[in-house]
């Protein structure tokens, strides 16, 4: 299932690398470029019981938008991530290579792995569920641009998002916090990265927990101690007055406003929501 929007140029080529790749195997290959409408589901349920697995080729919201039709319409297919977007996130959370050919052999010759999906009401993510300052930036940046400049893009519109940024009051529960007050940024981790950032070096995508950092500094002019204290603390996961981590199974987050959500890159549901890991929910080839 490919994305022929996602990604730089040196993308343009994928299917063909997968089919020739496949073929040297005895596999035969099935491409579906991806519409984003209806008709992608119809195509996944006509083929689901044929497959070995499926192949997921795209940056991180290809990869969540795929997901979310394979783990919410509960098919046991196993899949493999094929790196083909601006961010590759979770391809590299599980090591796949950059170069096509060599992650097509790296699924070819792996296994299943068992990982965990993220669930926010009733959209996953593999990758992260986000909050806050930052967080809509890629919806903003325009597909033309993200091709054009990669990451740079995102850095450009980050900026200006920084300047207008207005702080959240939230309420956030879990089995080992209760937090109402202001915050800056959330992260809910299920993998390590976010927007190309290994923000949670404790992380697992198969630990069945998910990983929380919340930003709470009260204004702007606070971010470069919470910003310091974000990087010098992500190996240790310890929290400090200005950043909070834990490790849990499931959370609650609240807030009397409408606030904006993300998850891996894409709009979230809106709050309030109950957040939770299912475990072992997704068969990845790796």
């Amino acid at each position: 299932m490919y994305n022929p929007d996602s990604g730089l140029k040196v993308y343009r080529n994928i299917p063909a690398t997968v089919v020739s790749c496949y073929a040297e195997r005895g596999y035969d290959v099935v491409v579906h470029y991806l519409r984003f409408t209806r008709e992608d589901a119809e195509v996944l349920a006509e083929f689901a019981a044929m497959v070995d697995h499926v192949l997921i080729s795209g940056g991180d919201g290809t990869v969540n938008y795929v997901v979310n039709m394979i783990v919410g319409d509960g098919y046991d297919l196993p899949v493999g991530i094929l790196p083909g977007g601006t961010a590759n996130d979770f391809a590299r959370a599980i090591g796949m290579p950059a170069y096509i050919s060599r992650a097509c052999y790296r699924i070819l010759d792996g296994t299943p792995h068992p990982i965990d999906v993220g669930r926010a009401g009733d959209v996953y993510f593999v990758n992260v569920f986000s909050m806050g300052l930052y967080t809509d930036t890629s919806h903003k940046v325009p597909t033309r641009a993200k091709n054009m400049f990669g990451g740079l893009a995102y850095y450009a519109m980050g900026v200006a998002e920084t300047l207008e940024f207005r702080k959240m009051r939230l309420k956030v529960t879990a089995e080992n916090l209760n937090y109402e007050g202001e915050v800056l940024m959330l992260f809910v981790l299920n993998g390590q990265t976010a927007g190309g950032l290994k923000l949670g070096r404790a992380a697992s995508v198969d630990d069945g927990l998910l990983d929380v950092i919340m930003v709470k500094s009260k204004n702007f002019f606070e971010m470069a101690d919470a910003g310091f204290s974000l990087l010098t603390n992500l190996r240790t996961f310890q929290s400090t007055k200005d950043v909070s981590y834990l490790h849990c199974k499931s959370l609650t987050v609240e807030s009397a406003e409408s606030e904006t959500t993300d998850v891996d890159g894409q709009p979230g549901p809106s709050l309030p929501l109950n957040i939770e890991c299912l475990e072992g929910a997704l068969k990845v080839l790796f």
